[in-house]
């Protein structure tokens, strides 16, 4: 007898002679997973960007990496993968934070970190997030994503607290409720 057949059938004899017992438990709910967050003044949100520009003179944008990689192939050769990378191209991120007032969100401050070196800015390089108004109750709405096009996060704003919805499906007529889609790759939190 081989040794495979013999390590097969002492596993079966194994399996055989396993016995189940039944596990009787209560069913705990599942705890519910945190959708939003109304915002309240004095709130602090901070934002990182990714942020990219053409070479050293050009003005920074929002951008991630603009490599492009393409794969061709047959079944004789085999898959030849090309990776284009553009060289002239640097990349930074910027650090901004914001304080929640009644109108809406005040700028506090931006960062810029190029290389490791960090340089404040007097405005936010890229206005993402919405202007302060006469009066705006806000919301950041956390989203599922179901692929990697899909936005990880939105904010909202009313006028009212009632007028804020739950998500951000598109506006209907009348409806108060703006939807700020935070962009893929921009991270928004709250602040301790």
């Amino acid at each position: 007898m081989s040794k495979l057949a013999l390590a097969m059938s002492l596993f079966a004899v194994g399996c055989a002679r396993v016995q189940t017992s039944q596990v009787h438990s209560r069913e705990v709910p599942p705890t519910p997973m945190e959708t939003f967050r109304d915002l309240k003044p004095g709130d602090r949100l901070q934002m990182v960007t990714p942020l990219r520009r053409e070479n050293p003179q050009a003005p920074w944008k929002f951008g991630l990496s603009n490599t492009t990689v393409t794969t061709e192939g047959s079944q004789v050769t085999g898959i030849a993968i090309q990776v284009q990378l553009d060289s002239e191209a640097q990349f930074a991120f910027e650090r901004t934070e914001y304080r929640v007032e009644a109108g809406g969100l005040a700028w506090v401050s931006s960062v810029v970190n190029f290389n490791g070196q960090e340089s404040a800015t007097k405005a936010p390089v890229l206005q993402i997030l919405p202007a302060k108004g006469p009066k705006q109750f806000l919301r950041l709405l956390y989203l599922t994503r179901r692929s990697d096009r899909d936005n990880d996060a939105a904010l909202l704003s009313a006028p009212r607290r009632e007028d804020l919805v739950e998500s951000c499906e598109p506006a209907k007529p009348g409806q108060a409720t703006k939807c700020h889609l935070i962009p893929r790759g921009v991270a928004l939190s709250v602040l301790p």
